[in-house]
């Protein structure tokens, strides 16, 4: 699915929708793992259970799509800018902060915050126009 933005804050709220479904993932997880309902009962209790069971696994693949999604869009300057693709990756998919980022790029947190960033988000967004 190829995304377009308007503009940089459409962008960033897409890119952010991604620290969402990661905790609503997480969430139907703990939901899948703790009431997998077992095959021996066959109240109808049980097939609400069931039914539940069934509307987590769905909704669970359809976070997974929308995650890929978010990762692909960022994906698409890995090859052009990789410094802005490391900055953008760790921010939105990795969701650590500028100065984690600096930190691990070895780079003062204000060049990454002034210079680094935005630049990444500018070649990110041409790039989806």
């Amino acid at each position: 699915m190829m995304m377009h933005f308007k503009n940089e804050r459409e962008m960033l709220e897409y890119l952010s929708g991604y620290r969402d479904y990661y905790y609503e993932l997480i969430e139907i997880e703990h939901e899948i793992g703790i009431h997998s309902p077992s095959l021996e009962k066959n109240s109808g209790s049980h097939l609400s259970k069931i039914d539940q069971y069934n509307r987590n696994i769905e909704r669970r693949n359809e976070i997974e799509k929308c995650m890929k999604e978010i990762i692909s869009v960022v994906e698409k300057i890995h090859n052009e800018d990789n410094l802005s693709y490391v900055i953008m990756y760790h921010k939105f998919i990795r969701m650590k902060s500028l100065e984690d980022i600096a930190a691990m790029m070895h780079y003062s947190i204000s060049a990454v915050a002034h210079n680094y960033y935005p630049r990444a988000k500018k070649k990110l967004l041409e790039s989806c126009k």
